[in-house]
C-alpha cells in the first residue's frame, strides 16, 4: 500500500501544475471541450484513487468538482468566472493535501466544507444549453515509464563516465601491444558506451514545458491580485533542458514574472492613455542556440526608467553620483541587478521590497548561465536568460598552460587571439607594467592575467595566446600557451582541497581519460584582485550590441573583401583530397557531410586550401579564401556600386561587402548555366571589365576550366584564340575590326547566338 500511496502522490503532484494552467486556457475559452475532459479526467482519476486508498478528504473535494465539471460537460452549467475559481480552489486544496500525506505532517479541515459550497453556490443553471461539441482527441500510443530520483540519475551518469574512462584506458593499452584480437570486441565495447552514456544523458532531459505549466495560473492570479489584465503567449515548450536546470530556474523565472506583471505591465487607464490596448502582453519564448537555451520574458509595458534607477541609488548612497555620471545608458540599467534595489517606492504583496533582481542573476549565473536586458522605455521590457543546456555535459575549450592542460567553459570564452611574435603591430598588444599587465585586443584594453604566473607555475613559456573572457563585472584576458580542442565534457566535483583554491569550478574527463581541471572564470579574476574599470567595459558593451563585426579577409581572386562575421561558421584549411566534382557542382567533405563549395572566384577549385563555413538559415557553404585578415568593425555608411555591390571605407581604402544571402542562392542549388572561359594573356582584364556583361549574358565566368567540365565558349583576344578549346569568340584591340573588345552590345549578342 506505501508503494500504491507514494505512486499517487508523485502522479498527482506531477499533473497539478498542468491542469491549473489547463483550466485558465478553459476559462479564456469555455468551447474548449478538449480542456474541459481533460481537467474532468484528472479530477475523476483522484476521485478512484482516493476510494482505494482510503483518503475520505480528497474523496470529498474531487466529488464536488466533478459533480459540477458533469454538469457543464452536459450543458446543464456555464462555466462562469465564479466557477472557474471554485476548481481552482479545490485543485490547490488538493495539492495542499497531498504535500501533507507525503510529509506525514497534520493538515486541518480548513474551510473545505466552504470550497464545496462555493461550488454549489457558483455559475447558473442553463437546462436549455447546448453542450459544446467535442474536439478530435488524437489516439496515442501508450508510453512505458518509470520514474527515478536524480540522484540516482546523477550516479549512473558517474557510472558510465567511468566506463568510458576504463575504455580509453584499454584502447591505450591494445595500441601498444598491438593485438588484432582484440579489436573488434573493442570496438563493439565502444559503440555500446558511446550508446549508453547517449541514453543516460538523455534521461536527464525534461521538456521545459515543464517549468512553463505554472505560468497560466501564476499570471492569472498575479494579474488579478493588481487589478490588471494581461494576456500570456508562450512559445517553445519542446524544447528540452537539464531536469535539475529546470528546477533551479523555477524561482527565477517566476519572479520576473511578477515583476512584469506588477512594474511592468501599466494599469488599464495608463495603457489606454498611451494608446496602447488596454489588455498587457506577456511573451515567454524558449529556443535552443547551440549548447545554450535562450529563455526571453518580454512584456509591453513601460520599461525600465534608467535615470529613476540612478536617482534611487544616488539618493540612497550619495557618494556614488560623480562615479555614476558618466555612465552609459545600459550600465545604468545593470542597476536593476544591485541587492535591496527597487522601483517601487511602496512595497505589496507582489513585489517591491528590494530582493529579487540581484537573487534572479546570482541563481542564473550560479549555474554558468548569464542574463541581459533589452530595453525600450515607454514600449517594454526583454529580459533574455542563457544558461548550460545541461549541469551534466559542458562544452569546454581545453587550452594548455606550463604543459598542464585546463578546461575553460565555453560560454565564458569570448574568442581567443593569437601573439604574433613576428610584429609589434597586430590585432593584438601585451604591455607589461611591473608584475601586472594590460592586453589591447583591436584597440579594446582590458586587464590580463597570465595563467602559469597565477598558478605559481615555474615555467620559462612566454604567453602565445590569449583567451577573452567575459565575467560579470567585465572581461579580461588569460594568458595560456596553446588551445588543444574543444570538447563536450562532463563535469565531476573536485576534492575538497582543490576547490577550497576558489579558482576551481571541478573536474572533467575528456575523451582520452586523464582528468583535467575546470578553471572558474570568476575565481580567478577574484583571485587576480581584478578592479574593472566600468565605464570603459560600458563603452566596450555597447559596441558589441550595436556595431555589427565583419571579417576581412583576402579572397581567392587577391582582392580583400568583408563578410558579416555572423555569417562565419569557422574558418578551415581544407586538405586537396576533400574537394571534388559530382553533378556539375563542386564540393567539399567534411566531418563526414558534404559542404557546396562556391566557386564564383576560383580558377581551379580543386587546388582550394582554406574556406570559410557560412551558415544562414539551417544552410552551408563553403567559401574559398587565400587568407583570413582579422575582425573589423563594419562602418556604417555604405556605397552601392553599379551592379548593386556594396562599398566601404576601411582604412581610407574601399571594400567590397560580401551578399552571403546572394552566395547560398548561387551556391546551393546546383548551377545549370553554361560554362564561358577567359583564355589567353588578356584573361585577367576580361575578368574585371567583362564578367558582369558575360554572367548577364546567362554564362558562368572561369579563367581555368575545371576537369571534366565542358566549356560553352571560350572568349579570347584575337591573337590568343588559336590555343582556346571549343567554340571561340575572338576579340579586337581595334574598333571596326572584328568583334571590338569594348562593344558590350555586340558581345551578347554573340554569346546569346552561342548559347542559341
Amino acid at each position: 500500500m506505501d508503494d500504491l500511496l507514494q505512486e499517487f502522490i508523485a502522479e498527482t503532484r506531477e499533473t497539478l501544475d498542468a491542469i491549473s494552467g489547463e483550466i485558465v486556457g478553459w476559462e479564456r475559452d469555455p468551447t474548449d471541450r478538449a480542456r474541459l475532459d481533460a481537467i474532468f479526467r484528472f479530477i475523476h482519476t483522484i476521485k478512484g484513487s482516493c476510494g482505494f486508498l482510503d483518503l475520505p478528504r480528497l474523496a470529498r473535494l474531487s466529488h464536488a468538482a466533478e459533480d459540477v465539471l458533469s454538469a457543464v460537460r452536459s450543458g446543464e452549467r456555464v462555466p462562469d468566472v465564479a466557477t472557474v475559481s471554485a476548481i481552482l480552489a479545490i485543485i490547490d486544496r488538493i495539492g495542499e493535501i497531498v504535500e501533507a500525506i507525503d510529509s506525514g505532517q497534520p493538515l486541518d479541515d480548513g474551510d473545505e466544507a466552504a470550497l464545496i459550497a462555493l461550488l454549489d453556490g457558483s455559475g447558473a443553471t442553463t437546462p436549455n444549453a447546448e453542450a459544446a461539441p467535442a474536439a478530435a482527441t488524437p489516439v496515442r500510443a501508450p508510453k512505458r515509464s518509470v520514474r527515478l530520483s536524480v540522484d540516482l540519475l546523477d550516479r549512473m551518469m558517474s557510472g558510465v563516465s567511468d566506463m568510458v574512462l576504463a575504455r580509453n584506458q584499454v584502447a591505450r593499452q591494445l595500441r601498444d601491444t598491438g593485438d588484432p584480437q582484440l579489436e573488434a570486441t573493442l570496438e563493439r565495447l565502444s559503440v555500446t558506451v558511446a550508446e549508453l552514456r547517449d541514453t543516460v544523458t538523455r534521461t536527464r532531459m525534461q521538456r521545459i514545458d515543464a517549468l512553463f505549466q505554472a505560468l497560466p495560473r501564476m499570471v492569472r492570479d498575479t494579474a488579478a491580485a493588481v487589478g490588471k489584465s494581461v494576456s500570456l503567449v508562450i512559445e517553445g515548450g519542446d524544447v528540452e533542458l537539464d531536469r535539475e536546470m529546470i528546477e533551479m530556474l523555477r524561482d527565477p523565472l517566476a519572479h520576473m514574472v511578477r515583476n512584469a506583471i506588477d512594474h511592468g505591465i501599466e494599469a488599464r487607464a495608463d495603457r489606454v492613455f498611451a494608446g496602447k490596448p488596454a489588455a498587457g502582453s506577456l511573451r515567454i519564448a524558449a529556443r535552443q542556440a547551440g549548447n545554450l537555451i535562450v529563455i526571453e520574458v518580454a512584456d509591453d509595458g513601460q520599461g525600465i526608467d534608467a535615470e529613476r534607477l540612478v536617482d534611487k541609488v544616488v539618493r540612497a548612497r550619495p557618494a556614488r553620483a560623480a562615479e555614476i555620471a558618466g555612465w552609459s545608458e545600459a550600465r545604468k540599467l545593470d542597476l536593476i541587478f544591485e541587492p535591496g534595489l527597487s522601483t517601487r517606492e511602496e512595497a505589496s504583496d507582489v513585489s517591491g521590497r528590494g530582493v529579487g533582481m540581484d537573487v534572479v542573476k546570482a541563481n542564473v549565473e550560479q549555474i554558468g548561465g548569464r542574463i541581459g536586458l533589452r530595453n525600450e522605455c515607454g514600449r517594454g521590457l526583454t529580459v533574455t536568460i542563457e544558461v548550460p543546456l545541461t549541469l551534466a555535459i559542458l562544452n569546454a575549450v581545453i587550452v594548455e598552460a606550463a604543459g598542464t592542460r585546463f578546461a575553460l567553459a565555453r560560454q565564458a570564452v569570448e574568442e581567443i587571439v593569437a601573439v604574433d611574435t613576428r610584429t609589434s603591430e597586430g590585432a593584438l598588444r601585451i604591455d607589461r607594467f611591473g608584475g601586472s599587465a594590460m592586453t589591447a585586443v583591436r584597440g579594446r584594453r582590458m586587464p590580463m592575467i597570465d595563467l602559469p604566473a597565477l598558478l605559481s607555475l615555474d615555467t620559462p613559456e612566454t604567453v602565445a595566446m590569449v583567451a577573452i573572457l567575459n565575467v560579470r563585472e567585465g572581461s579580461f584576458a588569460l594568458g595560456i600557451s596553446g588551445v588543444v580542442e574543444t570538447q563536450e565534457l562532463v563535469v565531476k566535483p573536485a576534492a575538497p582541497a582543490v576547490m577550497s583554491a576558489g579558482i576551481y569550478a571541478g573536474q572533467m574527463l575528456p575523451d582520452d581519460g586523464v582528468p583535467i581541471l575546470l578553471l572558474d572564470v570568476a575565481g580567478i579574476a577574484a583571485r587576480a584582485g581584478l578592479r574593472f574599470e566600468r565605464r570603459e567595459a560600458a563603452a566596450d558593451a555597447e559596441v558589441a550590441v550595436e556595431v555589427p563585426r565583419a571579417l576581412l579577409f583576402l579572397d581567392a581572386d587577391g582582392q580583400r573583401r568583408m563578410i558579416a562575421a555572423e555569417a562565419v561558421g569557422r574558418i578551415e584549411q581544407v586538405p586537396a583530397t576533400a574537394v571534388s566534382l559530382a553533378a556539375g557542382r563542386w564540393w567539399v567533405t567534411r566531418e563526414g557531410a558534404a559542404v557546396p563549395l562556391w566557386t564564383g572566384r576560383v580558377d581551379d577549385p580543386a587546388r582550394v586550401s582554406t574556406m570559410l563555413r557560412l551558415q544562414l538559415d539551417g544552410r552551408e557553404i563553403g567559401y574559398p579564401v587565400r587568407e583570413a585578415i582579422e575582425i573589423v568593425d563594419l562602418p556604417a555608411e555604405m556605397l552601392e556600386a553599379p551592379g548593386g555591390a556594396l562599398v566601404a571605407m576601411l582604412a581610407g581604402e574601399p571594400i567590397e561587402l560580401v551578399d552571403p544571402l546572394a552566395l547560398f542562392e548561387t551556391a546551393v542549388q546546383p548551377s545549370v548555366r553554361p560554362l564561358c572561359l577567359l583564355h589567353g594573356s588578356e584573361s585577367g582584364w576580361m575578368d574585371a571589365f567583362l564578367r558582369p556583361t558575360i554572367e548577364a549574358a546567362g554564362y558562368d565566368v572561369v579563367r581555368r576550366a575545371p576537369p571534366g567540365t565542358p566549356v560553352a565558349v571560350a572568349l579570347a583576344m584575337e591573337e590568343d584564340a588559336g590555343g582556346a578549346p571549343g567554340r571561340v569568340i575572338r576579340l579586337s584591340r581595334q574598333a571596326g575590326a572584328g568583334l571590338y573588345r569594348g562593344d558590350r552590345a555586340a558581345l551578347v549578342a554573340a554569346l546569346q547566338e552561342c548559347r542559341a
